[in-house]
């Protein structure tokens, strides 16, 4: 990415944070703030930070003076042992996230204008347009090589493919469960007296039901007989009261 030419200036932030500077501080902490935003961050070297402030020869020492007592608290050190004010650091960071969001906003529009003329089907798939919007990724394409843009489509087509087929497998296929795992729901329901009669009855019929239908969901057929042998056991009370 190329080097961002603008940078942002908070006039009334400017203004409270260099009140009490004199002229020259004021001076030499702009430069030391502009160079910020040019190099991201600055060396931790007084001589360094007073070339890059224009700091005159006759100067130097009262920079030195300066830096020590007011500059100084305007910057901290990062992990790489250089000074960054930390304001100017969010402000650049939040440049920086516009910056990337604009361009990859113009890469998926320009990328939809080829899908709209090489594919107008696809192009029309609002499903598909929406996972590749939160899918793509344009750090390896060339997007003036018409190839790599279908071979990025191609891709993204079969992995949408592969991600709807899954989810409908999912949904449909049913896995018979093991003898621990009923065991464990049961637990769960605080009905373990259930387990052992709910695995042999639906083991014996191979998974089907009354009807002869395969069993979808056998949780679901759990909480069914749970809910039949709580009411078995209320009719058992009545009659213990009569």
């Amino acid at each position: 990415m190329s080097k961002d030419p603008a940078c942002l200036f908070y006039i009334d932030t400017w203004l409270t944070a260099t009140a009490e500077m004199d002229a020259d501080c004021k001076g030499w902490y702009l430069n030391l703030i502009l160079h910020q935003y040019d190099k991201k961050s600055l060396p931790n070297d007084v001589e360094k930070l007073a070339v890059l402030a224009n700091v005159k020869f006759s100067e130097y020492e009262r920079f030195k003076q300066v830096f020590e007592q007011v500059l100084k608290q305007k910057f901290e050190l990062n992990e790489n042992y250089r000074l960054e004010n930390s304001f100017a650091k969010q402000i650049l960071q939040s440049r920086e996230l516009f910056v990337n969001k604009r361009s990859d906003s113009g890469k998926i529009s320009y990328s939809l204008k080829w899908l709209k003329t090489k594919n107008s089907k696809l192009y029309k798939d609002d499903k598909f347009i929406c996972y590749f919007k939160s899918n793509y990724n344009f750090n390896d394409i060339d997007l003036k090589n018409e190839q790599m843009i279908k071979q990025m489509f191609e891709h993204l087509f079969e992995l949408y493919i592969n991600t709807n087929t899954n989810k409908y497998i999912n949904k449909s296929k049913f896995i018979i469960p093991t003898f621990i795992e009923i065991l464990e729901y049961s637990k769960i329901r605080k009905r373990e007296d259930l387990a052992k009669k709910f695995f042999d009855y639906y083991d014996v019929g191979d998974w089907k039901d009354k009807n002869g239908d395969k069993v979808k969901n056998w949780k679901q057929k759990f909480i069914t007989w749970e809910n039949k042998s709580k009411k078995e056991e209320v009719t058992i009370g009545r009659n213990q009261l009569n």
